[in-house]
């Protein structure tokens, strides 16, 4: 049994007696409730939109070059002031790759306004209302299902809103290390301390080792992860790729079906790190992606010199400048766009 204090202070965690309660379901399902108390209106507005929009997916698709790459980027209330930005990274350091835009039920995002003011993007409504984080697993699952039914891809980047491309290549890089180590299903990066130094992993197994006791999703997840090896390795949710390999391996042993319980404190780069492993693929850290849990960790000017591909969150930089500043100071960066 992995104890509270067994968490390293890379992590937030709450004091005393808070800690141990976080741990048994009594105290999860005190959190839940508290997470979805506006899950009932959210679920009525969810149906109102999916009805007025005419389901969860558009008409008709723009056009994906065949094994281009995808990201999808999962949008959330109030993100429609910040996505132009990180399209226009996106574009300017990945051409290649097909935006799919997963709004999480009754996101304040219309379909007609992404797709007037979001060119090229494609948009998605999840008929799953998840109430938040860390609860966004089953609208990821039910994205990961729709990209491989309907585009052929390689590699797929889940990327946040507040994450952003830095320099040109990282698919590339992706692409590359995949071919070096077809055994490779996941690559991201651990949740970085300040100075961009890897974190550990110690929530997320204190999380599944409370957890697995009482959910037997959980137990059967952590049990096929260990059954190929797995000692808890695990990418933030920030950024990080998935394989085609390791997506249908995922749709294949259920994972994609199969969630943890409503009270879960499991987070879903956690969920899909458990399932790439139960699905007999590694769990990889990828040299040039920096991210952390609130802010980049890594100041600007260290960003550009060193190359670093990609960044998050932009929330807010290392020596506490605002997202204007920071997306500002990224964009200056970039090439124009031809």
């Amino acid at each position: 049994m992995i104890k509270p204090s067994d968490v390293s202070s890379d992590h937030e965690m709450p004091a005393g007696w808070r800690a141990w309660v976080k741990q048994l379901v009594p105290g999860k399902i005190a959190l839940a409730l508290a997470r979805s108390r506006r899950k009932p209106q959210l679920v009525r507005a969810t149906r109102a939109l999916l009805a007025a929009e005419g389901g969860p997916e558009p008409a008709t698709l723009p056009a994906h070059a065949p094994g281009a790459p995808v990201i999808l980027m999962p949008t959330g209330p109030g993100e429609l002031r910040w996505l132009p930005d990180t399209l226009a990274s996106v574009r300017a350091y990945a051409p290649q790759a097909t935006v799919v835009l997963l709004a999480d039920g009754a996101n304040d995002l219309p379909r007609a306004v992404a797709e007037r003011e979001l060119p090229g993007t494609i948009f998605l409504r999840t008929p799953a209302v998840t109430g938040g984080p860390p609860r966004l697993s089953p609208s990821l699952a039910w994205g990961y299902r729709w990209c491989l039914d309907h585009l052929d891809f390689a590699l797929l980047l889940k990327m946040d809103v507040d994450a952003l491309l830095t320099a040109p290549g990282l698919f590339e890089r992706m692409g590359e290390a995949v071919a070096a180590d077809p055994s490779i299903g996941m690559l991201g990066t651990p949740a970085m301390r300040d100075g961009a130094i890897p974190g550990d992993t110690s929530f997320g197994r204190w999380v599944v080792a409370s957890e697995k006791r009482f959910a037997p999703t959980v137990r059967r997840a952590d049990a096929a992860a260990r059954a190929n090896g797995w000692q808890g390795e695990e990418d933030h949710g920030g950024i990080y790729a998935l394989t085609r390999a390791a997506l249908e391996g995922m749709r294949a042993t259920g994972h994609l079906d199969r969630q943890p319980p409503w009270w879960t404190l499991v987070g879903e780069d956690l969920w899909f790190s458990m399932g790439v492993a139960g699905a007999g693929r590694r769990v990889a850290t990828l040299p040039g992606i920096v991210s952390g849990q609130a802010r980049v960790p890594l100041a600007v000017a260290d960003v550009l010199e060193r190359g670093v591909l990609a960044v998050h969150s932009v929330k807010q930089g290392l020596h506490g400048e605002d997202q204007v500043t920071l997306r500002a100071a990224f964009a200056a960066a970039r090439p124009p766009v031809s």
